[in-house]
């Protein structure tokens, strides 16, 4: 994976929280933050496979080998940090450094080990308006065991990724009972890199979006985002203008994506502490954009999926520094295209359920 160029997972945690803990002590326009997060939970299908795959996985000891069952215990272990920093005109508003770091473990299937970070910078001139740029990363995050087309050999396929935003954000005057509504441009570019026997499904991705928040009355808040996608197959396009053709045998995975999501929260209180109660539904739209004949690229030729995450999440704020979060999410995933059996290989449905503990140190 030496071709992704982003910071090691430890390196970028320590630094960040070494560069938070000079600047908050360096003046009192500096003020800082930090929280401590476990989560653990079940997940149904970790690698997403559909209901023929599980059976294959069942009966067929060479079929993913290395998989330890379809089902596994996920725990996360996260650290978020924050410095604020207000700037010296008081009309400039405030710039916030952010940094949000997880690593991701599972109890028996330890190849899908990952870990993300995410960097970020916001300006906000006053509440509702500013703008803000973030650098994400994620590091080997594995899909299953693929056949490498060139050598005929069974090996992980696993990815690196970095993501870059920009967003910007503006708020209008109250609108009947929508109170302090909030509208947000975003525009980012994703890279992904594949390990060394899969580079053809390397990608680039463009994405551009629009998101509206507001509050509703009985404490209610509302949001809703919409984002279109180009992702260029980077990886397939070079074998394909290689002499040999070495590294297009997987076909054109390139396609367009809309992405719609909604999400409703309610506030409140619960034996004396602070409850909030979300539900959050996202629906993606893909169109696969492969010239390749049904023949020569089954998997991607006329291929459209849609996919579903509803989720279910519950705040408890125990006091000032502790909180609890039970959640419940379903995933699963509509397939379509000429080849008749692609549904069979790409349809997929998993369940999650957990609980997520959060300390507050600032």
């Amino acid at each position: 994976m030496s071709r992704v160029r982003h910071f090691s997972f430890k390196r970028a945690v320590t630094l960040g929280l070494l560069t938070m803990a000079a600047l908050a002590h360096s003046r009192p326009a500096v003020t800082w933050g930090l929280d401590l997060e476990e989560k653990i939970g079940g997940d149904s299908n970790v690698m997403r496979l559909s209901p023929s795959e599980l059976d294959r996985l069942d009966g067929d000891p060479s079929f993913q080998a290395t998989a330890k069952g379809p089902a596994d215990l996920r725990l996360d272990h996260r650290v978020l940090g924050d410095i604020r920093y207000a700037l010296p005109d008081r009309k400039m508003g405030r710039l916030q450094l952010n940094l949000d770091a997880k690593v991701v473990t599972y109890l028996d299937n330890t190849d899908n080990n990952y870990s993300t970070q995410r960097w970020g910078l916001d300006w906000q001139l006053k509440p509702g308006w500013g703008a803000d740029v973030s650098w994400f990363g994620m590091s080997n995050f594995y899909l299953r065991d693929f056949t490498d087309g060139d050598t005929g050999e069974i090996h992980g396929a696993e990815f690196d990724s970095n993501e870059y935003r920009l967003r910007i954000r503006a708020r209008g005057p109250n609108l009947g009972p929508v109170r302090r509504p909030t509208a947000t441009l975003i525009t980012s570019f994703e890279e992904a890199f594949y390990n060394g026997w899969f580079t053809e499904y390397d990608t680039e991705t463009v994405e551009i979006g629009v998101r509206l928040d507001g509050d509703l009355p009985q404490d209610l808040t509302a949001s809703l985002q919409f984002y279109f996608a180009d992702t260029d197959n980077v990886g397939y396009r070079a074998g394909a203008n290689s002499s040999n053709g070495e590294d297009s045998e997987s076909g054109d995975g390139s396609h367009q994506e809309n992405r719609l999501q909604a999400g409703l929260g309610w506030s409140g209180e619960l034996m004396g502490h602070d409850l909030s109660l979300d539900v959050d539904f996202s629906w993606r739209h893909r169109e696969y954009q492969s010239t390749l004949g049904e023949i020569e690229d089954p998997v991607h030729a006329g291929r459209h999926d849609d996919r579903y995450v509803l989720s279910l999440n519950k705040v408890w704020r125990i006091d000032e520094h502790l909180s609890v979060r039970p959640f419940a999410e379903r995933e699963w995933r509509h397939t379509g295209g000429p080849w008749q059996r692609l549904p069979e290989f790409k349809d997929f449905a998993s369940n999650r359920i957990g609980l997520a503990v959060r300390y507050t140190i600032q």
